[in-house]
């Protein structure tokens, strides 16, 4: 084997390190501190700490020995699949100055959320699939008429004034709980940059809007993890804010991946950490809305977006937020109902 650094420990392996395959210019041995069963790294032999600055052929006979090596790891371990992957430079997160490329098995469960892979070196980035525009919501401010709900005769005319909706939203019964929420997570946005929520914060939300149907969604709650509510929130939160259906759906959408989220809870989670910008949509908003009731699963975007458009527009209109407006409208349609 060439030695061409005393001081590399990729130059001059222990000796009680097991070398799996060997050719003229590059070996592999299993990782020292291993990931998971049957981590490996594949190394030249030549001195080189720059994977750019290997010869074409120390490159392809580096990644000839991946495929020899997943083979030898597939027969040995049975892994349900793989990370290949290099560290090219400090900034990347490269320790030893030698190239080698590590081979990863992974195995079902082995991570909750093993969605994105390798991209997790930046961990906001790596459930990328729910910020691909063009799965998710087509071409931006495209909305299909023809999935749009009819209003009814008259929405929102009963709101007529700022104090109405103030005196509306006192009477509420779960008045000081949402102005807790809200002010709880009003100052954990000062603090927690950028802004996330944790699987406590999201239980709060939860207990909140779904009430007595929360046990029903209990088994589907329980799914989330730390990790998951985290990033999940976090990119949701990154979306621009632009009021566009584009922007907002892209928020819903992304809310949505959470357990026991549908469009109604991730509006409200929306509503509660953001009431200066965005409403809940709920059954008896959808009634005096729409003029007609509707069950929890079957919202669609083109209906929150409708319903949080003109909301938007009396809020901006009377000076208070669209969370506001959405929970005066709340208490009207219990009142309503009881006359």
């Amino acid at each position: 084997m060439t030695i061409e650094s005393p001081y590399c420990p990729f130059c001059i392996p222990k000796t009680s390190r097991e070398i799996i395959l060997e050719n003229e210019l590059c070996y592999c041995l299993y990782d020292k501190y291993p990931v998971s069963k049957g981590h490996a790294l594949i190394i030249p032999k030549r001195h080189c700490s720059d994977y750019f600055e290997l010869t074409p052929a120390e490159q392809t006979a580096c990644w000839a020995m991946v495929n020899e090596l997943k083979q030898i790891l597939d027969n040995k371990y049975h892994p349900d699949g793989f990370n290949i992957g290099l560290n090219v430079n400090e900034a990347a997160g490269q320790t030893v100055s030698h190239v080698y490329i590590h081979l990863i098995p992974r195995y079902k469960g082995d991570v909750t959320e093993p969605e994105g892979g390798v991209r997790g070196v930046i961990p906001e980035k790596r459930m990328y699939r729910i910020r691909m525009a063009d799965n998710m919501v087509g071409k931006p401010n495209e909305i299909i008429e023809s999935k749009i709900p009819q209003l009814s005769n008259q929405p929102l005319l009963f709101l007529h004034s700022k104090n109405q909706i103030l005196e509306l939203i006192e009477r509420a019964d779960d008045y000081v709980e949402t102005k807790r929420l809200i002010s709880n997570f009003a100052e954990l946005k000062k603090v927690r940059v950028p802004f996330y929520l944790k699987m406590d914060e999201l239980d709060w939300i939860l207990h909140w809007k779904l009430r007595r149907q929360y046990q029903r969604q209990y088994r589907n709650i329980i799914q989330n993890t730390d990790l998951l509510v985290r990033e999940v929130t976090q990119t949701a939160f990154k979306i621009e804010d632009d009021g566009s259906f584009y922007s907002i759906k892209l928020k819903l959408k992304t809310l949505i991946r959470l357990h026991g989220v549908q469009i109604p809870v991730a509006s409200a989670i929306l509503a509660l950490c953001y009431p200066e910008m965005y409403c809940v949509i709920d059954f008896r908003g959808y009634r005096q809305f729409f003029g007609s009731e509707k069950k929890y699963q079957n919202y669609t975007f083109q209906e929150y977006y409708q319903y949080w458009s003109l909301i938007k527009k009396k809020a901006d209109e009377f000076g208070v937020t669209p969370q506001e407006v959405d929970m005066a409208i709340w208490q009207h349609d219990i009142e309503s109902q009881v006359k």
